[in-house]
């Protein structure tokens, strides 16, 4: 009983573990799918006359209406003195 309960311990570390893997290059696909469509968005955005400093504002702007609340709810409870 007691190897059979060892068994499945190394099972879910093991499962744990390659689990942890995937989760690093599923992100990393999902950051490249993401640049890639902004990318296509950039060309049609262009090709029918938007201004490129009004698409570059809209990207900052909209980077910032993300990242700023995501940052401030993540970093909340660190304190650096």
């Amino acid at each position: 009983m007691e190897e059979e309960a060892n068994g499945n311990e190394n099972y879910y570390s093991r499962m744990k573990r390659r689990v942890e893997g995937i989760k690093v290059v599923l992100s990393m696909v999902m950051v490249h799918i993401a640049v890639a469509g902004m990318t296509v968005l950039y060309k049609i955005s262009a090709d029918r006359g938007m201004s490129l400093r009004v698409l570059i504002a809209y990207r900052y702007i909209f980077g910032a209406t993300v990242l700023c609340p995501l940052a401030f709810c993540l970093e909340r409870y660190t304190h650096t003195v």
